[in-house]
């Protein structure tokens, strides 16, 4: 599935690990949680998996 980001901040977080911005931070387990759910969402072959096969747990 492809997966878009409405904030730039949280592109930054997903493919760096951090923000340019110091207005967004986040503890260092957050990041790492927000990666893998994001991860998951793009090995989702479609949203109706998401839903069917509890997905993300």
């Amino acid at each position: 599935m492809v997966v878009t980001f409405e904030h730039i901040y949280l592109k930054e977080l997903f493919e760096q690990g951090r923000t340019s911005n110091k207005k967004h931070r986040y503890q260092p387990q957050v990041v790492k949680k927000y990666q893998r759910r994001v991860e998951q969402l793009q090995a989702a072959p479609s949203p109706e998996t998401l839903y069917l096969k509890h997905y993300i747990s």
